[in-house]
């Protein structure tokens, strides 16, 4: 077995047990073949899987946190919102699979940053810029969007 901080997953020892290494070992052969399949593979497999997990509702914590930011109820939230809200996690993970198999100087040419030339204007005047990325979109492909402009 492998030491690992105690915690989620390991025994009192430290040890991961069965199961964690199971999920690791699943996580790792998911981003093998991920990265490995042709896009439109990719794209329709993670597409049936958010609108699998959709079925009978979609996962309840999702549903709470949605009625806190949308300011309902739980009942209240839309399927729509639930399906929208499940492709795009799915996206972002495909996303994430597929980032160290794709091309990363036609990433930097096709995504876009929005007002990105208040940044750039600032840099130019000498000033410094301060970028943030709410809870709102991919975190790595913003850092490839960044390296390649």
């Amino acid at each position: 077995m492998t030491q690992h901080p105690a915690g989620s997953g390991t025994d009192g020892a430290g040890l991961l047990s069965f199961g964690s290494h199971l999920s690791d070992w699943g996580y790792a052969a998911g981003w093998r073949l991920v990265r490995a399949a042709p896009e439109f593979v990719a794209r329709n497999t993670f597409d049936a899987g958010a609108l699998w997990a959709s079925r009978g509702g979609g996962p309840e914590q999702l549903r709470k946190n949605l009625a806190r930011v949308t300011g309902t109820t739980p009942d209240r939230v839309s399927g729509a919102l639930i399906r929208a809200s499940l492709a795009s996690y799915a996206r972002y993970w495909r996303e994430a699979f597929r980032l160290p198999s794709m091309d990363h100087a036609e990433l930097g040419e096709r995504l876009w940053v929005n007002d990105i030339d208040m940044v750039w204007t600032a840099l130019e005047a000498g000033r410094g810029a301060v970028l943030a990325l709410p809870h709102s979109g991919n975190w790595d492909m913003a850092g490839v969007w960044l390296v390649q402009n």
